[in-house]
């Protein structure tokens, strides 16, 4: 994050927000590992969950366990054994290909990018459209 927001900043003030090719590659590989990051992060949190679930509840009726856990950890505890239903939502928004948890970082990167630059045309496309169309 610190070498994107450098970027950003000398983008501001030296470039007086120019982009070029190679710069907007540059922020989409950024956005793609933040893609890639929060799908990882997702899944984890599904993968995970009902062992948190069961961790919660045993906090919740063993007396024994309940003395050497700290509040912050009982909290992070529930918050990571609350809602699943929202974990499979939440990833569902961030699932483009088939598959995507057997592709690699570089390779969900990869897909990424494809996916942003095909958004982009099928945008021209009907910016095209509306343009040609204007009364």
């Amino acid at each position: 994050m610190d070498q994107y927001d450098s970027f950003i900043n000398k983008k501001r003030g030296e470039d007086n927000n120019r982009f070029f090719p190679d710069d907007v590659d540059f922020v989409q590989s950024i956005l793609a590992q933040l893609d890639y990051i929060q799908y990882k992060q997702l899944g984890n949190s599904i993968k995970g969950f009902d062992d948190f679930s069961y961790i919660n509840e045993d906090l919740n009726t063993n007396s024994r366990v309940q003395e050497y856990v700290t509040p912050e950890v009982k909290g992070y505890i529930k918050e990571f054994s609350k809602d699943k239903e929202v974990l499979h939502q939440e990833i569902q928004k961030i699932t483009y290909f088939k598959e995507q948890d057997k592709l690699t970082k570089e390779e969900h990167i990869d897909k990424v990018k494809e996916r942003y630059n095909e958004m982009q045309r099928t945008y021209l496309q009907g910016l095209k459209e509306d343009i040609r169309n204007l009364d």
